[in-house]
């Protein structure tokens, strides 16, 4: 197997070249401090380029020489390369964004659909826009009954997607993880649960958080319908609460569960959150997917964790708390904003019995429905699932997956999530 060559030695062989004296800066910045995996997917792909090799910037090669695959391990079934590469197009923007990388007259990127890197002079900046004098700010309900009808607008645009991500065929898929055969058994049915995009919106009209016994209740939909009459969601979309609508990342990590091999070979639904009953949660092994403003059946296991996600109806996010909190750890973990370009968001993995003891239930939620993608990355990534299991250390006895929690923090750059780390994680029962 071909050995990487080192820094020094390609510095020494592109000395002149200002596009290598580039990616040193980038791998040198604050951006990529903590990121050594990425500097050296960079440095590979840079040195395939820059010598005219880009038949070796394969993700086959790039998992081989870069993360230490073996040669003919299978990356279908493994796949960190593509992952890693989603986090390093992430790094890269962050740079040229940054103090540091607006100077910079040329920009690196990494096209998707190729690993190879892209150098393009940096277009000329357009001109800033007149100045405003009055800036006139819309009133607070003016502000959420336009967030309501855009959220209403974007609902039923994804809603076209729903039939084709449980439908449309796939290929099965093998991640060895100690996880999935403890949720996809043989004889034993597992549930996944989307979403309801629906009651979100309708406690962002209410202004709090519902209860699951008022989302059950016969009343539900006569007082979804008065509160979208308020906020005029109803004149839009008439009958709304009775809907079916989930969004894209709903139906993208309902589409890689599916694709797990063992999920293909056992008694695996899908079911819409709304058309769910008591018996259907005690019905063997449940993945729940979403926090509880969007999927309230979370709340029948709220007690048993540490780490809860909280709607604040103030400024529409959501904090994580952390009811016990150890040494170094924050009681209240806030995202950012949501209008902010570059954001922090966070991720929640739960593993559990079942309220009935006879099976498993999995909670994938987040502070956004990219928190949520963030949380499936960690359990269908072997090298990631893989640290997670050792972070919580005691949570492996006898060789067995212990029932545990996590909690997992990562950045965005205009809606793509970079790459993510273990805030801190618990064994179940453990305080």
């Amino acid at each position: 197997m071909e050995k990487p060559a080192s820094v020094v030695d390609l510095s020494a062989e592109f000395e002149g070249d200002p596009r290598w004296q580039l990616v040193l800066r980038i791998i040198a910045s604050q951006q990529f401090a903590r990121s050594s995996r990425l500097k050296d997917f960079l440095l590979y792909v840079t040195r395939c380029a820059l010598q005219n090799h880009g038949d070796r910037a394969t993700e086959q090669q790039i998992g081989v020489h870069v993360f230490g695959r073996p040669a003919d391990y299978s990356a279908g079934e493994d796949n960190i390369v593509r992952s890693q590469a989603r986090f390093l197009r992430t790094k890269l923007a962050e740079y040229f964004e940054s103090p540091a990388g607006r100077g910079e007259p040329v920009v690196l990127t990494i096209p998707k659909g190729s690993y190879l890197p892209r150098f393009e002079h940096r277009a000329e900046a357009a001109p800033p826009a007149p100045a405003v004098e009055v800036a006139v700010q819309p009133k607070a309900q003016d502000r959420r009954t336009i967030y309501l009808v855009l959220a209403g607008v974007a609902v039923v645009l994804l809603g076209g997607l729903w039939w084709w991500g449980f439908h449309a065929p796939l290929a099965a898929r093998e991640p060895k993880s100690a996880l999935w055969s403890r949720l996809f058994m043989p004889k034993v049915q597992t549930t996944i649960v989307a979403s309801d995009y629906i009651f979100s919106m309708v406690q962002e009209a209410a202004g709090r958080t519902l209860t699951l016994d008022e989302y059950l209740g016969s009343d539900y939909f006569k007082r979804v319908s008065e509160l979208n009459a308020v906020d005029g969601l109803e004149r839009l979309f008439p009958n709304i609460a009775q809907r079916h609508y989930t969004g894209f990342e709903n139906v993208s990590v309902v589409a890689r569960l599916y694709s797990v091999k063992e999920a293909q070979a056992t008694r695996t639904v899908v079911k819409f959150a709304r058309d769910m009953t008591m018996r259907d949660v005690g019905a063997g092994n449940l993945i729940l997917l979403g926090s509880k403003q969007s999927n309230p059946w979370n709340s029948l296991f709220e007690s048993k964790l540490n780490f809860r996600f909280e709607y604040q109806g103030a400024d529409h996010n959501i904090d994580v708390v952390n009811r016990s909190p150890r040494a170094g750890e924050l009681a209240r973990y806030r995202s950012s904003a949501l209008d902010a370009s570059s954001r922090e968001i966070y991720g929640g993995i739960a593993f559990l019995p079942n309220l009935n003891g006879e099976g498993n239930v999995l909670i994938l939620q987040g502070t956004s429905m990219a928190g949520t993608e963030i949380a499936l990355d960690v359990v269908d990534n072997p090298p990631l699932f893989q640290d997670l299991v050792r972070h919580v250390g005691s949570g492996r006895r006898s060789g067995e997956l212990m029932f545990f929690e996590a909690l997992i923090r990562a950045h965005t750059l205009n809606g793509v999530a970079g790459e993510s780390s273990i805030v801190a994680s618990r064994v179940l029962g453990e305080q």
